[in-house]
């Protein structure tokens, strides 16, 4: 392996988000997969948990989590990539980042939880109705969608979700072009792996099959999160009513979104918009935009 790369330690390796870090992972040019903890999944191979990965991930097998704190004790520099769930993501990171700050390490954390989404702990407590686990970290923290911000470095970066970052991608462009009111009514469709590995009643795919339902509607948990990232990026805090459904189908989301536009506007109008926006912004398909 080439030294040069930076070394990248995963949280939560054996999960669906942790599994997508593993695979991207493995294919960057500029980072090398270092350690991969999941603790139910310990002492066994990536590429034959995981057999999609055969070939790029050479005979690595998953750890345990004490495995990550002790490899950032002897490296000068790493990436933490957490995929564990939320509300116990916060502590495991901030022992990691403790032992990165005594040993010297240069950590950067990247956290798929919704542990680092919000600036306040009170904001996050009034979310989650938990306390947030490591209330001293927020500020060492970001949380936006890439292709709407510059995110400085070295800060810390807590990923806003996946219906969250749907929304942000359709809502911002309007918003900042002024070319709709600041109410948005959205409808959002997301696959069975979005809830986690473990079956419930209502992802389980024997439940799930040929079946589609809302739940949790105008009060879904990434609703103030959208409002909020939404107003960082743009200046103008939008008012979100979000209806939230289960679809039979494993992964994905296909997001609907309606505004009332302040004056005449066509399909082509909102086009241009869209592409001027994401215009530096690849993974972005702003002509996906209708009317």
């Amino acid at each position: 392996m080439n030294d040069s790369k930076t070394p990248v330690v995963i949280i939560g390796a054996g999960g669906y988000v942790g599994a997508e870090f593993v695979r991207l992972i493995s294919a960057h040019p500029s980072v090398s997969l270092k350690v991969a903890a999941a603790n139910s999944l310990a002492g066994q191979r990536i590429d034959v948990v995981m057999p999609h990965l055969r070939g790029c991930v050479g005979d690595l097998a998953f750890t345990r989590v004490d495995a990550v704190r002790g490899f950032i004790k002897s490296v000068e520099r790493c990436v933490l990539l957490s995929a564990a769930p939320h509300g116990g993501a916060a502590k495991i990171i901030d022992e990691c980042m403790t032992i990165a700050e005594q040993s010297g390490c240069e950590l950067t954390v990247v956290d798929a939880s919704a542990d680092f989404r919000f600036d306040a702990a009170a904001a996050y407590s009034a979310v989650y109705g938990q306390p947030h686990g490591a209330p001293h970290r927020l500020d060492a923290f970001d949380s936006a969608v890439p292709e709407l911000c510059e995110i400085p470095g070295p800060q810390h970066i807590g990923h806003p979700g996946c219906f969250a970052t749907a929304q942000q991608l359709g809502i911002a462009p309007l918003l900042a072009s002024g070319v709709s009111e600041s109410r948005f009514f959205t409808n959002g469709v997301t696959g069975a792996t979005g809830a986690g590995k473990t079956p419930l009643a209502t992802t389980h795919t024997p439940e799930r099959h040929s079946n589609l339902f809302a739940y949790k509607p105008l009060s879904h948990r990434h609703a103030p999160e959208v409002a909020l990232h939404l107003e960082a990026a743009t200046g103008e805090k939008p008012k979100i009513h979000f209806t939230p459904h289960s679809g039979p189908f494993a992964r994905g989301i296909h997001m609907t979104i309606n505004a009332v536009a302040r004056g005449d506007t066509n399909e082509g109008a909102l086009k241009v918009i869209f592409e001027e926006m994401y215009q530096h912004a690849p993974f972005a398909l702003s002509t996906a935009c209708r009317a």
